[in-house]
């Protein structure tokens, strides 16, 4: 990941000389400042993970009945080290493919654009990864295996058996196809074929958060939450670096802020 911040970076600076003359990007993107969002992105994401080994879950075995309705039901589903593996490579090539897509912008948009979308893509990878570390190792919550006594036993002892929620595995999947879908969208405003990519994007993603469950390593609700952050992650992202994105906003909160200062 260190690698591929690095050259989204040489790429988004170097891209600069190559923009196609009389075609203004929808997005801007600068370097310096996006650069620096990414690197204290995968700091926050890489950072926490040298904390899994003074962690312990909170209960071993955990009580089933303690859980909702929707989740209870995952504890029976067992535990498989194919569907976990299967997801490992699928949130992979989810991610891989959605870099590889930005390729589809050099045509008209010059290196320029491809610098553009893969630096959008990573800041949205990369943020949905710091969010989601925050969360789980705010929560704790033990993973399914942990509800079956004796399941799993080279993992119930380690700082990964309590953090099931949310999914980052999910959350990854759907940052990253969102936010191809979004940029893709986003230049070509005309295009019949953006429901397709929309649909296709997600319903790749979707398999991720379906092998997560099935692996036994994720509840519904993990997955669920997974998938809408890692998708709002997706849209804000790319939507923030839109032209005159930030005059949008200001118009937005200026009349609200002063509103509530005239409240209070």
């Amino acid at each position: 990941m260190r690698r591929l911040v690095a050259c989204v970076g040489l790429l988004a600076a170097a891209g600069q000389a190559s923009a196609a003359p009389g075609k203004p990007s929808p997005f801007r993107v600068e370097p310096w400042r996006d650069g620096a969002t990414l690197a204290l992105g995968l700091t926050l994401w890489i950072g926490p993970m040298a904390a899994e080994g003074v962690i312990r879950p909170p209960c071993d075995p955990c009580d089933p009945d303690r859980l909702n309705a929707l989740d209870r039901p995952v504890v029976r589903f067992g535990s498989s080290e194919v569907a976990d593996r299967a997801g490992d490579v699928m949130v992979a090539v989810v991610s891989s493919a959605a870099f590889a897509g930005s390729l589809a912008s050099l045509p008209r948009w010059g290196w320029t654009g491809v610098a553009e979308d893969m630096t959008l893509i990573a800041e949205s990878v990369v943020l949905a990864g710091a969010l989601n570390q925050i969360v789980r190792f705010g929560v704790r919550r033990p993973r399914p295996f942990m509800y079956r006594p004796g399941a799993r036993p080279e993992l119930r002892d380690t700082g990964g058996a309590s953090l099931s929620f949310y999914s980052g595995h999910t959350s990854t999947a759907f940052a990253a196809a969102s936010s191809f879908a979004y940029t893709w969208s986003a230049r070509r405003p005309g295009s019949d074929l953006r429901p397709l990519v929309w649909l296709g994007s997600l319903m790749a993603a979707t398999s991720v958060a379906l092998l997560r469950v099935g692996s036994g390593e994720h509840f519904w609700s993990d997955v669920i939450v997974g998938a809408a952050a890692g998708t709002c992650m997706g849209i804000v992202v790319p939507a923030l670096h839109r032209r005159g994105a930030t005059r949008r906003v200001r118009a937005v909160v200026s009349p609200t802020w002063a509103g509530l200062q005239g409240r209070f």
